[in-house]
């Protein structure tokens, strides 16, 4: 087996890879890939907004490709260099850490994309998320007004959920029409950009939510 392939088989195993941070799983989600595609990038449509977890990865990967410009060896270098930061010790290492050998005689289920265990790459750390923020972005997105206008009471209308949307953005993209309306009452900015630099007027636009649109001039 080669290095690359030894070292994505340690981070399928070994629980090290689940202490790495986001960015740096999504990272290694992106050069696997490209690697495994012989340094092509995606040619799939991009996940819609909804479906975080395939849209990051799915723009993982597009950087790589981008910035490794059909170049898989290199791109299997740095794979390897990740994993000899998270705690890798090379080819005549075991695959599995001493430390975690006893841990490991459970197999662990993984998502074949060879960089760690089957965890969700976008995971957040317990404790990270307001409960409450994450109602009011629920009720947002379902259109639920009773709830949405008990719950801001007490919570940032502007407030934005762990991938960068506020309730607006969510609220627009669904077309929740009254759900825009309570929000844009209750104070909502219609300036304030997500991850992919888009006002709620712009997501308006791109869904064709017509209704909608009129409310954010």
């Amino acid at each position: 087996m080669s290095e690359f392939e030894v070292a994505s088989e340690w981070l399928t195993s070994s629980s090290s890879a689940g202490n790495l941070d986001n960015e740096t799983k999504l990272e290694l989600y992106g050069l696997y890939k490209f690697a495994h595609s012989g340094g092509a990038g995606p040619t799939s449509k991009r996940p819609g907004i909804f479906h975080f977890e395939a849209r990051h990865k799915y723009d993982a990967w597009g950087r790589v490709a981008t910035a490794f410009g059909g170049r898989p060896e290199d791109a299997k270098a740095r794979y390897v260099e990740i994993a000899r930061e998270a705690g890798w010790k090379g080819l005549d290492a075991p695959t599995l850490p001493e430390a975690e050998a006893e841990e490991d005689k459970v197999p662990r289920k993984t998502d074949g994309t060879g960089f760690g265990p089957s965890v969700s790459v976008m995971e957040r750390e317990e404790g990270d998320e307001d409960p409450s923020t994450s109602a009011l972005h629920d009720a947002a997105s379902e259109g639920d007004t009773e709830a949405l206008a008990k719950l801001l009471d007490d919570t940032n209308v502007n407030a934005k959920d762990e991938y960068g949307f506020t309730m607006l953005h969510l609220a627009v993209d669904r077309g929740r029409v009254e759900a825009v309306k309570l929000l844009l009452d209750r104070g909502a900015d219609k300036s304030i950009l997500d991850p992919d630099g888009q006002t709620a007027h712009d997501l308006a636009t791109v869904s064709g939510r017509d209704e909608i649109i009129p409310l954010l001039q």
